[in-house]
């Protein structure tokens, strides 16, 4: 049973949901093929640098050309790594979980689950983008608690700082 705050703290991330996608998905553009195998409007894995926000270009061209990045944060937040890339070149790898706390939720009511991908498909991801074939020159970890990832996952992760990948820890 739950209790009251959180019922309302669901029913809030619900119409959050549903706002979002009405406004993402509404802007007459023609329907194409997810690149995950997802619904056509699933927002999993999809960012765009087409929408602007004034600001001053850092290091866009960066002389060096563009590091290549890693970025694991909760879906929600990627805004700010497309805030980046804006600002300095940047090839990213956007991975995307659930929350701050889980890779992917335990519970869902129906409604909701369209919007979250299924577990299986982000444990896959995050095994592929840590495996030891994958270069990165940064690792960025975005806001997420450290003991969501699974054990070999972490390893997996240090193992890359420790042979030379860079590591920016956000608001652990």
């Amino acid at each position: 049973m739950m209790c009251r705050n959180c019922k309302a703290k669901q029913r809030l991330l619900h119409l959050s949901i549903f706002v979002w996608s009405l406004c993402a998905f509404t802007s007459g553009k023609e329907t194409k093929e997810h690149p995950f195998g997802l619904h056509s409007n699933h927002p999993y894995g999809i960012l765009s640098l087409n929408y602007e926000t004034p600001h001053i270009k850092w290091a866009n061209p960066y002389s060096k050309g563009a590091p290549k990045a890693l970025v694991l944060a909760p879906m929600w937040t990627h805004r700010e790594t497309v805030e980046l890339a804006q600002r300095l070149s940047l090839d990213f790898t956007p991975w995307m979980c659930s929350t701050y706390f889980e890779i992917a939720p335990n519970h869902l009511c129906h409604e909701a689950r369209f919007f979250f991908p299924p577990a299986g498909m982000l444990y896959e991801h995050l095994h592929a983008y840590l495996a030891p074939d994958q270069e990165f020159d940064v690792i960025v970890v975005g806001k997420l608690d450290w003991d969501m990832f699974p054990p070999e996952s972490r390893f997996a992760l240090l193992k890359k700082v420790a042979e030379g990948t860079g590591l920016v820890f956000i608001n652990p």
